[in-house]
């Protein structure tokens, strides 16, 4: 809500708080629609906008994600995550990722991608390259990002191995967006 690119939206957003009446409605995007498994750094705009939603009076929200791939970019975490949100705006994202991811792929191995997620998330403000819902590629990651999240994907799937299934399984599949 607070960035510049974003500004033209929150004014439209107020507009129409103003004059809707009670009956504001949004839908938006949480995958990336071009390749559903490659990373997607969106998890942490999904809480600010959520709640952005809530305080300009939006009633109803319709949250397009990845419903029909289940391998790679955390779909089921952004489920989850946007699930408990429009039910309470002010719930604690990071605990609610923390809890997911650890009660999802194990203890251990949610720990570690916890890092791969900060990694992906924190990508696009290093390299300053804007994400959109349709990108082919991850040129907001650097090499450096690269390996580090290829590291950190290997190091969760030996943890979620050891914990044994399911998780071993959910990690392989998390792992194929690398």
């Amino acid at each position: 809500p607070s960035s510049k690119k974003n500004a033209p939206f929150v004014r439209d957003l107020e507009d129409w708080s103003k004059v809707a009446g009670g009956n504001l409605f949004i839908w938006d995007y949480l995958a990336n629609f071009r390749n559903y498994i490659i990373p997607h750094p969106n998890i942490n705009s999904i809480a600010p906008n959520i709640r952005l939603f809530a305080k300009m009076g939006v009633v109803g929200v319709f949250e397009q994600g990845d419903a029909l791939c289940s391998i790679g970019s955390f779909a089921a975490l952004r489920h989850y995550l946007t699930s408990h949100l429009l039910w309470d705006p002010n719930d604690d994202e990071k605990r609610l990722i923390k809890e997911f991811l650890e009660g999802y792929y194990g203890k251990d191995a949610g720990r570690i991608l916890e890092k791969f997620i900060d990694v992906i998330e924190n990508g696009p403000r290093k390299t300053k390259q804007e994400v959109r819902c349709y990108h082919v590629s991850c040129p907001f990651l650097t090499g450096g990002d690269k390996l580090l999240a290829m590291r950190l994907m290997d190091e969760a799937e030996a943890a979620a191995h050891k914990a044994g299934e399911p998780y071993a399984t959910r990690v392989k599949k998390e792992r194929l967006s690398v």
